[in-house]
């Protein structure tokens, strides 16, 4: 391979000079622009990189002495067929000529110990895929990225502008560098605005996700000295709310403004609109709770007829079944010792007995204290059961009555009754 200047020549292949990489780290090195991020996209663009350096060495005697001891007192963790790996074996030569490289593929041991060396600055140029960027706070003094395009898992594109910024972020380190130095090399043509908007666009918004659950105010308190309300305080949730407050008022304001501004030519026509459709709704309430008064709907609750009942309280719909009979709960049947008539109970002291088609397993509900769950009337594993159903369940009833057989206390009876309301509804009989 052709050399390079230096102490070392890269490898750009058989009868070919210098690589475009291993020339512009020689340029940064001659600069004093090190320590130095080589973003690539893919583990093996990283590691051929690495390998283009050739014998460039940027470490003197003592820090090679100091690396190699690292290492080996990491590497004694690894098992003995873990330390013979092609990857671990490979990686000291790299790193006493103060090279790493950095990718998901390296065995989490290696990933630290590049770490640590960067960290402490006994490794100068890391070769380095963009996972690299996410989550350790490992700046350099320059970045450099070697392609524009990346590999999404359907096709090739520009890094997004969060991914950009993500990268070349770890250009400039807090207290030692003026400013950092990001390079691209663009080795194939890039549209103009795709690469505009790759760094130009802003970053994407950070939003806390702090949320206080059980779990964590338990481990809290088991702190006695550990304040909560502290905690919440000082969080970066918190923060954001608060800083929030001064946009969310304008915003109010000027909706409050918007609504006050709004005219409208018809408003008391409207108004009178809105006015009969609260009476109206109010009559139907009014309406129904008349038509259920027992005294009104006791003369049409007779068995066999065919009811459509509804629990508001729950929002569930029970659907249709067949009446069998009413009674009064015990708590409605005497006032004072005197017996109460029927019509002079309310509709809530009233129970149906009605026969409705029940889930799957309603006999094991029913011995177990618990009451059986609706199924609706075409499901063909449905069960036949007899619940008892409060008056003020029944929103509608029908003009159909089917002929009842003298009990219904055996599972046959129930289910020959069942079997004549799907009739109904196959025959559209219902009205």
């Amino acid at each position: 391979g052709g050399k390079g200047g230096g102490k070392g020549g890269g490898k750009g292949g058989r009868d070919k000079g210098p690589s475009d990489c291993f020339k512009l780290v020689r340029t940064v090195v001659s600069m004093g622009m090190e320590p130095l991020i080589v973003f690539a996209f893919g583990k093996r663009k990283v590691e051929k990189l690495a390998e283009e350096m050739g014998t460039l060495e940027l470490t003197v005697h003592t820090e090679r002495e100091s690396i190699t001891q690292i290492y080996e007192n990491a590497i004694q963790t690894l098992s003995d067929d873990d330390q013979v790996l092609p990857q671990v074996e490979k990686m000291l030569p790299l790193l006493q000529r103060g090279i790493a490289v950095h990718h998901s593929g390296l065995l989490p041991l290696l990933k630290e110990l590049v770490e640590i060396l960067f960290q402490e600055g006994l490794v100068r140029f890391l070769f380095a895929t963009e996972t690299f960027s996410l989550g350790l706070n490992m700046p350099a003094r320059t970045v450099v990225f070697t392609s524009m395009r990346k590999w999404d898992g359907e096709v090739f594109r520009p890094p997004s502008a969060a991914e950009y910024i993500q990268m070349s972020g770890r250009a400039g380190r807090r207290g030692l560098d003026a400013q950092g130095m990001v390079v691209l090399l663009l080795n194939e043509e890039i549209e103009a605005e795709a690469l505009q908007a790759m760094m130009s666009a802003s970053p994407l918004p950070l939003e806390s996700a702090f949320r206080l659950r059980y779990n964590t105010l338990l481990k809290l308190y088991a702190l006695e000295s550990y304040d909560v309300e502290l905690l919440v305080r000082r969080s970066f949730y918190t923060y954001q709310r608060v800083g929030a407050l001064p946009e969310i008022a304008r915003r109010r304001a000027a909706l409050e403004a918007e609504a006050a501004a709004l005219t409208q030519p018809d408003e008391p026509r409207l108004r009178e609109l809105l006015a009969a459709r609260s009476e109206r709704a109010g009559c139907e309430v009014a309406m129904e709770a008349f038509v259920r008064a027992p005294k009104h709907v006791l003369r049409f609750l007779q068995p066999g007829r065919l009811c459509l009942l509804e629990d508001a309280s729950r929002g569930v719909s029970l659907g249709w079944g067949v009446l069998l009979g009413w009674r009064g709960t015990a708590t409605s049947a005497y006032v004072g010792g005197a017996s109460v008539p029927p019509e002079r109970m309310r509709a809530s002291e009233l129970v149906l007995d009605v026969l409705l088609p029940c889930a799957a397993g309603a006999q094991a509900l029913a011995l177990a204290g618990d009451a059986p769950q609706p199924a609706p009337l075409h499901d063909p594993s449905a069960e036949a059961w007899v619940l008892p159903v409060r008056l003020s369940c029944l929103q509608q009833l029908s003009s159909v009555r089917l002929w009842l057989p003298d009990e219904v206390s055996s599972p046959e009876s129930r289910r020959g009754v069942l079997h004549a309301l799907r009739q109904v509804f196959a025959e559209r009989r219902l009205a």
